[in-house]
């Protein structure tokens, strides 16, 4: 498999069989702008682990099919983008927690990614206005440095909010 990118901040090797039987798996979709509607999907990255995370081509089915599988509770910071767009790729992904309404329901002051990111973890992530150029022309390896820290950051952010607001998952 050549079209997907790894990355580790703690040095741990890859891992496909944790995902394949992970119960809990934050992704975050990367597209052609910002807009589910008019914007075409590239790729998206996807981690079960808070020190690491794989950045796909979104016409990798192995990893797609992990974001369908029935009994996994899936993260996504503003998972109606992210879910919008792996719907135009024929791939649902259901049963969905969003850090982003977590955070509105928990009266955050802003609900940007960056923000919570800052206040909640104290540590930062890219953000859109740091980009060099468009996604399309970017190198998975380039995009695994944007959405990366994006997945590992929702994981890491619902893991840090009250467990009320996810019934049924510890």
């Amino acid at each position: 498999m050549s079209d997907y990118e790894f990355y580790s901040v703690d040095g741990s090797a890859e891992d496909f069989k944790s995902l394949e039987c992970s119960s809990v798996i934050a992704f975050d979709v990367e597209g052609t702008g910002v807009h589910q509607r008019m914007d075409v999907p590239l790729g998206f990255s996807i981690t079960n682990n808070p020190n690491s995370a794989y950045y796909v081509d979104i016409e990798n089915q192995y990893f797609r099919q992990l974001l369908a599988k029935p009994n996994t509770l899936y993260i996504a910071h503003n998972a109606k983008y992210d879910r919008s767009m792996m719907k135009k790729v024929d791939t649902t992904v259901n049963n969905l927690c969003d850090t982003m309404i977590a955070a509105h329901l928990c009266e955050e002051e802003r609900l940007s990614l960056s923000y919570l990111v800052g206040v909640r973890l104290n540590r930062s992530v890219p953000t859109y206005s740091d980009l060099t150029k468009p996604f399309i022309s970017m190198s998975l390896k380039e995009m695994l440095k944007y959405s990366g820290p994006h997945s590992r950051a929702a994981l890491l952010l619902w893991r840090g909010f009250p467990q009320n607001h996810w019934p049924g998952y510890e």
